[in-house]
């Protein structure tokens, strides 16, 4: 299981999620996030704004993250480069097609394929303070699901634990070697390969100071 959150914030930041979870593959990161991550969002270190499954809608989406209180964007879903997919495939997201104080001084950790080589830096031009997510198609074989979507999670957790961004993304990193170790350690390299080659599709664009508060 990936850290705990250890460190309060006054006051708790809002924090939108939004999960697509429509097919086997965004399921599986929705899922486990449900055991890692979301049960340890309370009202000490913030508040969980979801819109999930059906609800993951670009009218939902919209709306609400263009509230000043909400101080992060995260999810699970499909990308391509220039835009993050919600349920249907409707365009959560899409390079030149959202209201920019959705995203203004905000940080955004989009779980997809792709999102960070257009979307991101567009993100960024409009105002994000940090974007982490990812370069290429997030690839990787069904036994290793948990381990990389806790190594994804531990990005959210670093944050909410009160991690500026540069420190969320590595901490992310060093996650994603200790399951390399662990897979290499037992003799499976091939998932050690499947892991590290997804640990090197993460970056961290904009502020590596920006934090959640």
């Amino acid at each position: 299981m990936a850290d705990p959150i250890v460190a309060p914030q006054t006051p708790a930041p809002v924090v939108l999620t939004v999960d697509a979870g429509d097919d086997v593959v965004t399921q599986a990161g929705w899922n486990v996030r449900e055991q890692v991550l979301y049960p340890y969002i309370n009202g000490s270190v913030g508040q969980l704004m979801r819109y999930q499954g059906q609800d993951a809608v670009r009218a939902n989406a919209g709306a609400a993250a263009a509230n000043p209180a909400v101080k992060m964007l995260m999810g699970v879903s499909h990308g391509t480069s220039g835009t993050y997919v919600g349920y249907g495939p409707d365009p959560l997201y899409a390079v030149g097609n959202y209201n920019p104080a959705e995203v203004a001084g905000k940080v955004v950790h989009w779980t997809a394929c792709e999102t960070a080589a257009q979307l991101g830096p567009d993100m960024i031009a409009n105002g994000a303070a940090a974007f982490l997510g990812y370069t290429a198609d997030i690839l990787f074989p069904p036994e290793l699901a948990f381990m990389l979507f806790d190594c994804d999670a531990e990005i959210d957790i670093a944050l909410l634990g009160g991690a500026t961004a540069g420190e969320a993304y590595q901490r992310s990193v060093s996650r994603y070697n200790d399951f390399i170790a662990e897979c290499d350690n037992q003799g499976k390299g091939y998932l050690a390969q499947w892991l590290a080659a997804n640990r090197d599709l993460l970056v961290n664009l904009g502020d590596a100071g920006a934090q959640i508060r």
